[in-house]
């Protein structure tokens, strides 16, 4: 199994020693589509990786599954419809992943923000995710407060990467 977030291609030595491997399982990790993934994995570029995954796809011939994976949290899960229907239109097979827990997690958001994602996301699985959210202001301050200190220490703005949460938190 190859976990990557695809933002380098191995060496040409990796490359050949997993060549010589009888199967492999690949597992890209994103968190959505664009800027969605840029903000919230900062540092990397979802054009890059979409590029060096494809990369990689081409580099074996041993390959037994090769899997998209895209983490939600409050900071990209608006997008959950785009983002699907990115990687269903390019046939990509694709799995999600659900911040469970920590500050990024939608089970801690008040109640605008899941009638909010609904309106435009309501699929079984984010229902399913959204069950367990019972609103916690101290946990959602923290959220907040992580927005401003990320925009703070990488120069960046929510507004120019997820512009539709933006205005939603600065409605509510």
């Amino acid at each position: 199994l190859y976990n990557t977030n695809a933002t380098i291609i191995p060496p040409k030595e990796t490359i050949d020693k997993m060549n010589t491997a009888k199967q492999l399982s690949f597992i890209i990790s994103c968190d959505g589509i664009y800027k969605y993934n840029d903000y919230q994995r900062w540092g990397s570029n979802f054009e890059t990786i979409i590029h060096n995954a494809n990369v990689l796809k081409n580099s074996f011939t041993n390959i037994m599954s090769f899997k998209y994976l895209n983490v939600f949290t409050l900071l990209n899960l608006n997008a959950y419809k785009q983002t699907k229907q990115w990687f269903d239109n390019k046939g990509y097979d694709h799995a999600s992943e659900w911040e469970h827990g920590g500050v990024l997690s939608a089970w801690h958001a008040p109640d605008w923000y899941e009638e909010w994602i609904l309106k435009h996301n309501d699929f079984p699985e984010v229902r399913n995710y959204l069950k367990r959210r019972k609103y916690d202001p101290d946990k959602w301050q923290k959220f907040l407060d992580f927005v401003k200190a990320t925009d703070e220490l990488y120069g960046t703005r929510l507004e120019d990467y997820n512009p539709e949460l933006a205005e939603q938190l600065h409605k509510h």
